[in-house]
């Protein structure tokens, strides 16, 4: 695959994410910086996540006819591991069925993730798993449960702005 086409695939990743983000009710910015490619507002803290896309499952194993969504979860092209040093919460996108998987990056082990086709068929996987990683880093109750979710200091700022001193 050429490195246009790998592009194209990770900034729909990208939008699929920021779009399910949004749709929970969140501030999400894409930025692609090195080692993240959004920010997520969230009151007073700012969370970062990487995004992994791929297409479609693969066969991994021709022998086995094992099929997988298969994400390589290095940082940039320089084959290094991502770790808490570059973000908080890894998605993973299945582009084909424009779904998203949140992860906090701790639990992610070695360069590559693979995932069978199934498990994105679990009944609200993208609020459900954004939530859990949320948890984690909050140590309370889930965002999805507050009043307040997805204003940040960011909105105040622009807002108040906004209003005309006269």
């Amino acid at each position: 695959m050429s490195s246009r086409s790998q592009i194209r695939i990770g900034k729909i990743g990208e939008h699929l994410c920021a779009a399910a983000l949004l749709r929970m009710g969140l501030n999400a910015d894409i930025v692609n910086q090195d080692g993240f490619d959004i920010l997520v507002y969230i009151g007073d803290r700012t969370i970062k996540v990487q995004v992994k896309s791929t297409l479609e499952p693969r066969v991994i194993n021709s022998k086995c006819d094992d099929i997988y969504y298969s994400y390589l979860c290095t940082k940039n092209s320089k084959k290094k591991t991502l770790t808490k040093k570059d973000t908080d919460i890894i998605c993973f996108v299945a582009i084909d069925l424009k779904l998203c998987y949140f992860m906090p990056i701790e639990d992610l082990k070695g360069m590559s993730k693979r995932f069978k086709p199934d498990f994105f068929g679990q009944p609200d996987i993208e609020d459900k798993s954004w939530d859990e990683c949320y948890k984690r880093y909050s140590k309370q109750k889930a965002v999805r449960d507050r009043p307040n979710r997805g204003k940040s200091k960011r909105d105040s700022i622009l807002s108040s702005a906004d209003v005309d001193p006269d």
